[in-house]
């Protein structure tokens, strides 16, 4: 069977290529990796039996669909496949280094590292969730169904009956308005003070109330018939029961992390031991709530070895004989085409290579600030004038795309033929950057600055091919 390893390409996508490998997707993934020499595949198994399907179980709906004002449809998603999916099997994974900020991802935006880890243990998303066919769409996550008022004001959430934490303790409505409320507001306690969590702005200040023992409702200071789509992230997960967190905040611990409880979640997966930069091992949670859409019982491997390997080469040797069944991704371990091209002439069939998004190439320059940025003709300038195919070919990467990624409704699939964009029209291009600048009164040249990260090597990089970049189209870039 294939090995897997992940590469990047300039397209930002919302789903962690990893999270989706180990819940309802790896139906589709588990055939193309190899077992972990230390404790075999299972033979082919019958499915575990999947419990009584629930007849509150709604299927993923569509933008229009959830917007209508109505609840949302109790038919159960039909099922797609044909064939019987194989249970069993422990893969080794790559990780390039340890979850920050105690796994909390209330308190980082290092996304990778912690949700790849952490995202068998506590699943995708919360109430909602992205769909796994679909990105765009949303899916019911540890609530049934849902519910907005007239204006979209007001969203009522129905949580499972049927959902446990992996103590045993069943999740109730009132752990998903204790989450809320940290999400939102924060904490105090003992004269100190927990902050919301950075992506609070997606609940736009809503106002928390326990409605009963089911159901937990949010109120936001206006109507907004997208406000799911905010929410559905995978990174927002339901990471503190409140049972375990409520004692550390009553004491003034009002910073707890899932780390300092035991890393205890509603997922596919336990936890069953992690070593600091060495190794995080999950097996399966046989009383987790989910089945696939053929009413079989998730997830569908017995677990996820997950080896922190800091060092890319160390990754690829590993890889090479057979230590692990897939690479990590993020910045230092995405492939590089020439690891690439090495990988496919040295191993062939032997391995696969699975594609995930990326923002690699992106910086800010910020238009707010006064100086050229500000003139919109220079900005135009700037984006005519910009190779992005020798941006691919010198950062390491795939392909260029904008923040929308594959498959986004609302992207523009002649993107590459825009101005810009079609290296077919790059000397017409530059020409015009040239002119725009002279017109905003830059025609000998113009300086302007932007923040690079030391600390991350491949974020100099970029700034400094920018810098090279620009250079010639008269622009002065600090650093």
């Amino acid at each position: 069977m294939r090995r897997t390893v992940s590469r990047s390409a300039l397209i930002i996508t919302l789903v962690s290529a990893l999270a989706l490998l180990l819940t309802a997707a790896c139906a589709e993934a588990a055939p193309t990796v190899s077992q972990a020499p230390q404790q075999p595949a299972a033979a082919a198994q019958p499915a575990p039996a999947a419990p009584a399907p629930d007849p509150e179980r709604p299927a993923a709906i569509s933008l229009a669909e959830y917007t209508s004002g109505g609840s949302v449809s109790s038919e159960t998603a039909a099922g797609a496949g044909e064939s019987d999916v194989k249970y069993g099997g422990i893969p080794v994974m790559a990780i390039r280094r340890d979850p920050p900020a105690g796994w909390d991802r209330m308190k980082t935006n290092v996304f990778y590292d912690l949700h790849a880890m952490g995202a068998p243990i506590w699943g995708n998303g919360n109430m909602v969730r992205m769909c796994l066919d679909n990105i765009y769409d949303v899916c019911p996550g540890l609530a049934q169904s849902w519910q907005p008022n007239s204006d979209f004001s007001e969203w009522t959430f129905t949580v499972r009956d049927n959902v446990l934490w992996h103590d045993g303790s069943p999740f109730t409505a009132e752990d998903a308005a204790f989450w809320f409320g940290l999400v939102i507001h924060g904490a105090e306690s003992g004269g100190q003070t927990r902050t919301s969590a950075i992506y609070a702005g997606n609940y736009a200040g809503a106002e928390v109330e326990l409605v009963d023992s089911t159901r937990v409702r949010l109120t936001l200071p206006e109507g907004n018939p997208q406000f799911l789509h905010g929410i559905k992230l995978p990174d927002h997960v339901v990471a503190l029961p409140k049972h375990l967190a409520q004692p550390f905040i009553d004491r003034g611990e009002v910073n707890v992390s899932p780390l300092e409880i035991g890393l205890v979640g509603t997922g596919p997966f336990i936890l069953e031991k992690y070593v600091k930069g060495s190794r995080a091992t999950v097996r399966r949670f046989d009383k987790y709530w989910d089945v696939d859409d053929q009413d079989r019982q998730l997830p569908y491997l017995d677990g996820v070895d997950f080896a922190i390997i800091y060092d890319p080469a160390a990754m690829d040797a590993a890889f090479r004989v057979g230590r692990l069944e897939g690479g990590a991704r993020a910045s230092g371990h995405s492939l590089t085409p020439d690891r690439e091209n090495a990988y496919s002439r040295d191993m062939g069939d032997d391995v696969y290579f699975y594609r995930a998004g990326s923002s690699r190439a992106g910086i800010p320059l910020n238009s707010l600030k006064p100086g050229p940025l500000q003139d919109v003709r220079v900005r135009k300038a700037i984006s005519l004038w910009m190779d992005r195919q020798a941006a691919v070919r010198a950062l390491d990467s795939f392909s260029p795309g904008t923040l929308l990624g594959d498959g986004n409704p609302f992207a523009s699939p002649d993107l590459q033929d825009w101005p810009g964009w079609n290296p077919a029209t790059k000397l017409l291009d530059r020409q015009e950057a040239r002119r725009l600048m002279a017109e905003a009164g830059f025609r000998d040249g113009a300086q302007m600055d932007i923040v690079c990260d030391s600390s991350r090597g491949n974020q100099v990089r970029r700034c400094e091919f920018y810098k090279d970049q620009l250079q010639d189209l008269g622009i002065d870039l600090q650093l």
